[in-house]
């Protein structure tokens, strides 16, 4: 809302002074736009508020745009605080029943044997590298650059 209403003072308006203020009223809160930069007697029917009050009725709020006193042009929204419905469950607690059981740490008992190393008598032999002594036979390359050397 904020967004869209200092834009139309920005547009629309010759402002010297706009003024937001956020109240916290009973079951919701209430955010004012209010600028003294009003620009003739017209007001546009643009489609920026409109949308605006769409997406505010979506929730449960409303927009009210018009003149205010001593010339100048106000919006304000009311938005509803959210219901009991709205609003999720608690966050559990590590001690509640129905929350997993920790992740386990490497010195509990049933943890899985560890990630074997390559010096581990049973690992399998690793895979030759081109610089090891022994020739490795290259498909990319011919048979007869095999045998020199």
């Amino acid at each position: 809302m904020v967004r869209e209403t200092t834009t139309n003072v920005l547009r629309h308006g010759d402002a010297k002074r706009c003024t937001i203020s956020l109240a916290e009223e009973t079951g919701g809160v209430r955010l004012t736009v209010e600028n003294d930069g009003v620009r003739g007697s017209r007001m546009g029917r643009g489609s920026g508020l409109a949308g605006l009050r769409e997406r505010l009725a979506a929730v449960g709020g409303t927009l009210e745009a018009a003149p205010g006193p001593d010339g100048t042009f106000r919006v304000t929204a009311r938005i509803p605080h959210p219901t009991a419905r709205d609003v999720p469950a608690r966050i559990p607690h590590p001690t509640d029943p129905d929350v997993p059981a920790r992740i386990p740490h490497p010195t509990d008992p049933d943890v899985p044997a560890r990630i074997p190393h390559p010096t581990d008598p049973d690992v399998p032999a690793r895979i030759p590298h081109p610089t090891d002594s022994a020739r490795i036979p290259r498909p990319d390359r011919p048979a007869y650059l095999e045998e020199t050397e």
